[in-house]
């Protein structure tokens, strides 16, 4: 499998990002803020679904444009933190103990996602509208089912 970082021949690349990495997401200014650069936001081709698993969303296959934006990335260590956040090893379409990567045009150009085809969360919510900042929660079952 293709590991993906950035060399000579790959000067940058590019991050689909739909959740905690959003812009004011929980993660986004660890990863994201000052190391990469905003191109703008963008819809997936309809090829996902989207479900919460209360602080972060996970998409896995279906048939819903997800919104997302989409980030340069020019340094290897920029990208391999956030490989490392999502667990994921950095081989396209490579099983790992977190995400896998899959790689997706968008109005940039061919961008990378992370997703988990073969989710199965059975408390997870769908989002029908594929935004996770534009979704809604029952909050009171959120805080009494994951925090105690």
């Amino acid at each position: 499998m293709k590991l993906i970082q950035i060399d000579d021949k790959t000067p940058y690349v590019l991050i689909a990002v739909y959740g905690t990495l959003l812009h004011g997401g929980l993660n986004h200014r660890i990863f994201m803020q000052g190391k990469s650069e905003f191109l703008g936001r963008t819809t997936t081709p309809a090829l996902f679904s989207m479900h919460t698993c209360g602080l972060f969303p996970v998409l896995t296959t279906g048939t819903t444009q997800i919104t997302c934006e989409v980030y340069k990335i020019r340094s290897n260590k920029v990208l391999q933190d956030i490989f490392r956040l999502e667990g994921c090893c950095g081989k396209l379409d490579e099983e790992s103990h977190g995400y896998k990567i899959k790689q997706i045009e968008t109005k940039f150009g061919e961008a990378y996602i992370f997703w988990l085809p073969n989710f199965e969360g059975s408390d997870a919510t769908l989002i029908k509208s594929g935004d996770w900042q534009r979704r809604s929660l029952p909050r009171k079952n959120f805080i009494h089912k994951h925090i105690k």
